[in-house]
């Protein structure tokens, strides 16, 4: 095993990536977005919590099928997974544009009978319906969806580590995973600092706007990314 670093440091390397990884623009622009919906910081760091385990956990499951099975991705993968995580920020930033602007379609039916049922555009929050529970769930949803795109990268950064053992493999991994989710837990709490020192200069940010200046950024850093990896 001569000049292969110890173990530790493998490990601690792949947490210093994963720190790294956790910040990229795609993810902080995703993030913002979905924790922008927030009104308090603990709710916001929720949000980050569940985005880092989603987008950890996809990385994980990908990482131990890779080497249990022993298929390798293709470097063609990776473009097409570039296209669709920036695709997820884009869609993720115009539908938080559409929710601040108070857009909503939906059908109602006048009188009994389903039969003189109509589309209706709303403009406003004063027709905002109740979420479904669902939606606590997104923001693990989306973190997975964008681990896709950091799955084949993962993967070229594993060898050494897999070269010492399985269990460093797997502290490896674990490492990652764990700076994924610091990483983004801390770029909310930075938000949240930055709102609340805006505030005490008379600088109110929050609200609507907010959200909807956050999603138009996150739509043109979804549009940046795909332009750039096609």
């Amino acid at each position: 095993m001569e000049g292969h670093p110890h173990p530790l440091l493998a490990i601690a390397g792949l947490f210093g990536l994963g720190l790294l990884h956790g910040v990229g623009p795609d993810h902080l622009a995703a993030l913002g977005t979905l924790a922008s919906r927030k009104g308090s910081v603990r709710e916001a760091v929720a949000v980050a919590f569940r985005f880092g385990a989603g987008h950890a956990g996809l990385l994980a499951a990908g990482a131990a099928a890779s080497f249990a099975l022993g298929f390798v991705i293709p470097e063609a993968f990776e473009r097409g997974a570039e296209i669709f995580g920036g695709s997820v920020v884009a869609l993720l930033g115009a539908a938080a544009v559409v929710e601040a602007l108070g857009l909503r379609v939906h059908r109602h039916a006048h009188g009994e009978s389903e039969d003189h049922a109509h589309l209706h555009l709303h403009v406003g929050r004063d027709h905002v319906h109740a979420r479904g529970h669902g939606h606590r769930h997104g923001a693990t949803l989306v973190g997975a969806l964008l681990a896709v795109s950091g799955l084949r990268g993962l993967l070229l950064l594993l060898p050494v580590a897999a070269s010492r053992s399985p269990a460093v493999l797997g502290g490896a991994v674990l490492a990652f995973g764990a700076g994924v989710v610091l990483s983004m837990i801390a770029a909310a709490l930075a938000g949240a600092g930055a709102v609340r020192l805006g505030g005490r200069f008379g600088l109110r940010i929050g609200g609507r706007w907010a959200t909807g200046l956050v999603g138009a950024a996150s739509f043109s850093v979804g549009v940046a990314w795909c332009v750039a990896a096609w």
